[in-house]
């Protein structure tokens, strides 16, 4: 008997020894096969435990922002909770607004995927785009920042089923587009309140003279394997702005509708 417990110790420690030192490298083709259209890794080096690697875009939308360093090391706290994760900091020694920086921690549990501790900075004329392709001609300016203390995710076989818990904020910092013409700056936050299958978004403005506010929702749609996200808002424009801004505020209709100094905005996007 002792023969045996011995040898399945060792076995076992052979084993740790193994998954201690696998090469984050043989995962490269798997991650990068999900990943396909979107981003892929180069410069994979480390171990499943920790190590780095260089996130390269290929989206159309992205695909002009620079390689961005990504580095992970493995969460052990996180076990007692039932959760196998990963603290990612993404681009941590840059700091330019161009580029996407910031730390996550991203784990999976028996029945859900969670993102915890997460703030992220990403230029917002690299994400707003993705939302709608109506809103790539305003060409926008500041930085986008994300944040959040917990989400848990539940898959499921089609996103439109997919339950979101927990809460989020995005804060837009200096946001500003060619067509204000030189307004000042202004400052938004979005705040996301997750409830089961469905979801519920708050725009507010922080500060700037251009205000605006709005809400929206995810819209289950049983006939549509995705998520609808359907907002709705408004935003008042200071009548010195409309003076300057002249005949060009038609370029605003490719947002919404001008009702006197207001812009009525409905949007519709998918996840």
């Amino acid at each position: 008997m002792k023969s045996r417990s011995l040898i399945i110790l060792v076995l076992a420690a052979i084993l740790m020894g193994a998954i201690a030192t696998c090469p984050a490298s043989l995962f490269r083709s798997a991650i990068n096969t999900e990943l396909t259209g979107v981003a892929r890794l180069e410069n994979v080096e480390g171990s499943i435990w920790h190590g780095d690697a260089v996130i390269v875009f290929e989206s159309k939308q992205l695909q002009y922002l620079p390689k961005t360093p990504v580095a992970w090391r493995f969460a052990p706290s996180l076990l007692t909770s039932g959760i196998f994760a990963y603290a990612l900091k993404i681009n941590s020694s840059s700091g330019k607004a161009s580029e996407i920086s910031g730390e996550i921690i991203v784990g999976r549990g028996l029945s859900n995927l969670h993102i915890r501790d997460a703030k992220l900075q990403a230029p917002a004329a690299a994400i707003l785009p993705l939302l709608s392709p109506n809103l790539s001609f305003a060409a926008f300016t500041g930085q986008l920042a994300f944040s959040t203390a917990e989400i848990a995710i539940t898959p499921s076989p089609t996103l439109v089923a997919a339950k979101i818990a927990g809460s989020a904020t995005l804060n837009w910092r200096n946001a500003n587009s060619f067509f204000l013409l030189g307004s000042a700056a202004n400052e938004y936050s979005i705040e996301f309140d997750g409830r089961g299958a469905e979801g519920t978004f708050m725009l507010k403005t922080l500060s700037g003279p251009l205000a605006a506010e709005g809400q929206g929702a995810r819209v289950l749609e049983k006939a549509n394997p995705y998520n609808a996200i359907k907002f709705s808002g408004r935003a008042k424009l200071p009548q010195a702005l409309l003076s300057r801004m002249g005949n060009a505020t038609t370029w605003l209709e490719q947002i919404g509708r001008m009702e006197g100094d207001q812009l009525i905005f409905n949007w519709n996007g998918r996840l």
